[in-house]
């Protein structure tokens, strides 16, 4: 039986919170699993069997020490650290003989210049240099990281997130023509997922007759709502706010779209395309990686609301049998990314030289 701590900033649902709960959600049946919250948010990552370590009562200081304390008095076989955050408090604390792992879920620099080189600056000099091993979770990830830190290359790998292929079957049957389309994105709300390019190719619409659902929370939500309103898109676009229940909602749309300006993976695009929903993607090598298919007329580039306008009326129009054979070749994709396989490469990777 081994002991392993997950660590990360916040419990919100989103990507790097649905990795940890379904890793370590496997990880229980045979081993002794905590979980470590600097902020928790929610009960997302409450489960039985996990024992889960909460650190919001705690300054910024506070959660220094108490993240030394939890680290110097028990004996974990093995830690994987998620977030920014967390990831500069293990590298300040610097203890010695632990076996500590980044788990890399994207590679974000910001947007303005000077942000970039302060950025690069701390993980070149501090984050990186403390762990055994920076996991990414798709190649792409892995390559922004050796490309800008090449120092780093020979404990840098991959190993590419999955899912809970069981959770995530479906039959998807595309609706009659002339019936209304549901569509949905499941996004924390943050200019890096481009829901703000999502509303302004709905707003070019001739077509009304279809209602978009929005699936997450984030810092955004109000300036999206105000432009909701000035696109006069009300009747159109919901917001469900932070859901348990994705599954149910997507079985009831008829196709997705992630309109994302950067992404380390894609999660919440791999859940939809395993249960076979026509998806309609931007342009980014995650995507591109993920839905690795010759010819694939949905996607849009980056940015380009003109170009989404038109991939979103064209999949609105589409003859039913084209329908039918895009998904089977999505959940074809699906099937190669359970989480066993990562969970299973984790530990093999993870306690060579543990």
């Amino acid at each position: 039986m081994l002991k392993i701590l997950h660590i990360t900033d916040y419990s919100m649902i989103g990507g790097i919170e649905t990795y940890i709960k379904e890793v370590a959600e496997l990880e229980k049946s045979e081993n002794q699993v905590e979980i470590c919250v600097l902020n928790l948010k929610n009960n997302y990552l409450k489960s039985e069997k996990i024992t889960l370590l909460d650190l919001t009562k705690y300054n910024i200081l506070q959660k220094y020490f108490e993240i030394k304390k939890i680290l110097k008095k028990n004996r974990y076989d093995l830690i994987y650290v998620h977030s920014l955050k967390s990831k500069i408090y293990l590298s300040f604390l610097k203890i010695k003989n632990l076996n500590v792992n980044y788990i890399e879920h994207g590679v974000y620099y910001g947007r303005r210049k000077y942000l970039q080189s302060i950025r690069k600056f701390i993980f070149n000099n501090l984050v990186y240099k403390y762990p055994n091993k920076i996991i990414c979770v798709q190649e792409n990830v892995r390559m922004s990281i050796i490309n800008n830190f090449p120092n780093f290359l020979s404990k840098t790998i991959t190993i590419e997130n999955g899912i809970n292929l069981e959770k995530f079957k479906f039959n998807y049957i595309p609706k009659a023509k002339g019936k209304r389309k549901i569509i949905a994105v499941t996004a924390r709300l943050v200019q890096e997922k481009g829901i703000d390019i999502l509303i302004e190719a709905l707003a070019l619409l001739r077509e009304k007759d279809i209602k978009l659902k929005i699936i997450g929370t984030g810092i955004l939500k109000e300036e999206l709502l105000q432009l909701v309103r000035k696109r006069k898109l009300e009747k159109i676009v919901e917001f469900l706010g932070e859901r348990n229940d994705i599954k149910n909602i997507l079985q009831g749309v008829d196709f997705y779209i992630q309109p994302s300006r950067v992404e380390g993976f894609g999660l919440a695009l791999l859940e939809a395309i395993t249960m076979g929903i026509p998806v309609i993607i931007s342009d980014i090598a995650a995507f591109r990686r993920l839905v690795n298919l010759d010819n694939y007329e949905y996607f849009f580039e980056s940015e380009n609301i003109h170009e989404l306008y038109e991939k979103i009326d064209k999949m609105l129009n589409e003859e039913s049998q084209n329908l039918e054979y895009l998904s089977y070749q999505l959940r074809r994709i699906g099937k190669n990314y359970s989480i066993e396989n990562t969970v299973n490469s984790l530990h093999k990777e993870c306690l060579k030289n543990g």
